[in-house]
């Protein structure tokens, strides 16, 4: 349940720093990529059990942030790119 909260937050933050004007967006989205990497740094520190694909659902998650990280750096800070992870 931890992990589906995680990732479900930040899906929130993708979504609410799009809706924030243009030119607020770059230290949010710095923000974000620092927040993304420590996220993906600790979750791989995690020894989990695969009792119920929980290891599965682990190796989704970090899959999903090292994309946003990859966007977060490539994007030249497009909202649109972003908020489509």
């Amino acid at each position: 349940a931890a992990l589906q909260y995680l990732e479900a937050a930040f899906d929130q933050a993708v979504l609410a720093i799009a809706a924030v004007p243009e030119p607020d967006q770059p230290p949010l989205q710095e923000r974000l990529r620092l927040l993304t990497q420590r996220a993906v740094a600790l979750i791989g520190t995690l020894e989990i059990a695969d009792s119920e694909g929980r290891g599965t659902a682990v190796s989704a998650l970090i899959g999903k942030l090292e994309t946003l990280l990859l966007i977060l750096k490539e994007s030249g800070d497009n909202p649109v790119e972003i908020a489509d992870v």
